[in-house]
C-alpha cells in the first residue's frame, strides 16, 4: 500500500514541474513499470482540482497517444488513455481533437490495428 500511495502522490502533486515529470514518466517509462505503478500514477495525475493545470497537457496528449496505443500493451494504454485524456471540461476544441484521432485510427488497415 505504501508504494501505491507514493506513486499516487508523485503524480498528484499540483506543482507544474512535478506534474510534467509525472506526465513524461507515464508516457515514456510505463513499459518499465508494473501495471499497478502505472495505474496509481495515472489516478494521481487526474485530479479534478487541478483541471486547469491538466489542460496544459491536452495538445501533448494528442501528440503522444497514437504512438502509445500502437506500441504499448492494452492493459497499460487503457489507463493512460482514460486518466490522461483531456475530458474534464469537454470543450468543442477537445471534442474535435478526439474526433480527428478517431478518424485517423479508423483509417488503419486491419493489420495496423
Amino acid at each position: 500500500m505504501l508504494g501505491r500511495t507514493e506513486k499516487f502522490c508523485e503524480a498528484a502533486s499540483p506543482d507544474p514541474q512535478s506534474k510534467r515529470e509525472a506526465f513524461m514518466t507515464i508516457f515514456e517509462q510505463s513499459d518499465e513499470m508494473s501495471l499497478q505503478h502505472v495505474q496509481e500514477m495515472c489516478r494521481g495525475f487526474r485530479q479534478y482540482g487541478q483541471r486547469d493545470l491538466i489542460d496544459t497537457f491536452a495538445d501533448e496528449f494528442f501528440n503522444r497517444i497514437e504512438d502509445c496505443v500502437n506500441s504499448k500493451s492494452w492493459s497499460i494504454t487503457r489507463y493512460i488513455y482514460i486518466f490522461l485524456a483531456p475530458g474534464m471540461k469537454a470543450t468543442a476544441e477537445d471534442l474535435a481533437k478526439f474526433k480527428k484521432l478517431l478518424s485517423k485510427m479508423e483509417a488503419y488497415s486491419e493489420s495496423e490495428r
